[in-house]
């Protein structure tokens, strides 16, 4: 029951990470395209 538990929270934990990690990735390429076409439109 404990093992099952551990093994669950384990996963839990990882995914958790995982979606930290790709939540962060997608946020900093949209940052990086809205600064991007910030600056290219105050060239234009």
């Amino acid at each position: 029951m404990a093992f099952t538990y551990c093994v669950q929270f384990g996963v839990g934990d990882e995914s958790y990470v995982r979606a930290g990690g790709a939540a962060l990735i997608v946020f900093f390429i949209f940052a990086l395209a809205f600064f991007e076409l910030y600056f290219w439109g105050d060239e234009l």
